[in-house]
């Protein structure tokens, strides 16, 4: 029987989604992007359309259908192009279409189709776009699943559109853009190609689309026990703080986070700044005790974390968060080669962006050629030493937010050490016994790190660079709520 596969991909997703500073358009636009892509959007472009005969799989950022016949195939894909370029003339699609080879296996065959996907992207030739029809059909009427599938609340509490909302009533009119993405997700896909080959092609199919749906189902999963967790946690502060007479900053019950992106290991979620960090956690440690039901493979996952306020252009905060993935799944990567650990990178931006996350990091040398930060660092797995893992930082970060309150470190003071630690080790030494700060030094034996002073030496560096170990912490120590218990010794 002949046999047509198609690929379809919409390209540059984060463009499209984050091209509006407002969250209801950026919800808007990733709710269309799944639409274009999925069984309702098919059936509406071409009636003859069946999700279980012509669908191969979703996954990677595309979908992959077949075909009983070459007609059929560009039929359907004239249909798609023409319905989404008229109802969604900002969006961007490729299309690739290939006859299944018989001479090769199943796998290799799947492979070349994503293969020549990827060259018609690189020309970018042939991307179905038309920049009017004269009147368009407005894409703000068409019903998404995305939306469809978005509660208006979540275990009582109230979800927003509206960065303000999100940010909460603390004052601080921060929010945390955190993007997350699953390691070594296509070498995975590559062993499922490899065990599939003996199998026949109907086989191959309910494989594949098992292993794409686990991965989705996983990932959900995830990020709804990372909402159960903080939920319980804000409601245990909230009866804390009447308990002792003070204003409960979430009493209006909005949600401080709300999910923009949730498409298989691809995920970005929005939530209130001193809440970004630790969420993006909780995630990932969930996720690690997720299990695919094909491969029988557990997950890890990388993120990266933007704190900005809440005017701050909602684009240029997601392509650092990005960037900043990529920094964890670099600093993983060169630990364990294989993916199994689970890092998180973040940047706290105070003013104006300077740029590409290697221009902020410039600043981030001591003068004498030591370094400030400790990230990216090791949430699930084991980190290179006890200083690189988030466990410790968390610790670190405890016990100085801890002295502060109970005034045995002045706040003022241990805050005022992040210039100091920026003139190199020395100076940081005196600066230590001049404000009578030397207290500090006891937090990282309490974190589980004895150091006398207020560097180290990294060890997975080829020639050891000394760190220092309190910089991350104080930076962040007014823009953080540890609502977690760390358990991670």
């Amino acid at each position: 029987m002949s046999r047509i596969l198609v690929i379809a991909e919409v390209s540059q997703k984060q463009a499209y989604i984050f091209g509006a500073r407002d969250l209801a358009t950026n919800l808007r636009r990733s709710g269309e992007i799944e639409y274009v892509t999925g069984e309702s959007f098919f059936k509406h472009c071409w009636n003859a359309y069946e999700n279980n005969k012509n669908l191969v799989y979703t996954g990677g950022g595309h979908t992959v259908l077949q075909f009983e016949s070459l007609e059929d195939a560009e039929n359907f894909c004239k249909a798609v192009t023409y319905t989404m370029i008229k109802e969604f003339p900002n969006m961007e699609m490729f299309i690739h279409q290939m006859k299944y080879d018989e001479s090769l296996s199943h796998g290799e065959n799947l492979t070349k189709l994503s293969e020549g996907l990827e060259t018609k992207k690189s020309f970018r030739s042939s991307s179905f776009r038309q920049l009017s029809f004269g009147v368009e059909h407005s894409a703000q009427k068409v019903k998404s699943s995305f939306e469809y599938t978005a509660p208006k609340k979540y275990s009582g509490w109230n979800l927003t559109t509206n960065f303000g909302e999100l940010a909460g009533a603390t004052g601080e009119n921060f929010i945390a853009v955190v993007h997350l993405d699953g390691n070594s997700m296509g070498t995975r896909v590559q062993n499922i190609y490899k065990n599939v080959n003996d199998l026949s092609w109907d086989k191959c199919v309910d494989t594949l689309q098992k292993f794409s749906n686990s991965i989705d189902r996983n990932f959900k999963h995830a990020y709804n026990q990372m909402l159960d967790e903080l939920i319980e946690a804000l409601d245990k502060q909230a009866d804390d703080l009447e308990a002792a007479g003070k204003d409960n900053p979430w009493k209006d019950k909005i949600l401080p986070v709300r999910k923009v992106i949730g498409a298989g290991d691809d995920v970005c979620f929005v939530t209130s700044g001193q809440f970004g960090i630790e969420c993006a956690v909780s995630f990932l440690k969930h996720l690690s005790k997720q299990n695919n039901e094909v491969d029988k493979k557990g997950y890890a996952a990388c993120a990266g974390i933007v704190m900005i306020h809440t005017k701050y252009p909602f684009c240029v905060a997601y392509d650092l968060s990005e960037e900043l993935c990529s920094s964890a799944k670099k600093y993983g990567a060169g630990i364990k080669s294989d993916g199994s650990l689970s890092v998180i990178d973040w940047h706290i931006e105070f003013g104006q962006m300077k740029g590409s996350l290697s221009q902020i990091r410039e600043d981030y040398w001591t003068e004498d050629n030591g370094r400030l930060e400790l990230r990216p660092l090791v949430v699930v797995g084991e980190a290179p030493c006890k200083e690189r893992s988030y466990a410790f930082f968390h610790d670190l970060t405890a016990q100085l937010i801890d002295n502060a309150n109970e005034n045995s470190i002045a706040r003022s003071k241990i805050k005022q050490l992040r210039k100091v630690f920026r003139q190199g080790e020395q100076e940081t030494i005196l600066a230590i016994r001049w404000t009578e700060t030397e207290n500090i030094l006891t937090t990282s034996e309490k974190a589980g790190a004895s150091h006398k002073t207020a560097f180290f030496d990294d060890i997975l560096d080829d020639e050891p660079i000394r760190r220092c170990l309190y910089f991350d912490s104080i930076e962040v120590m007014d823009h953080i709520d540890l609502w977690r218990k760390e358990d991670t010794k």
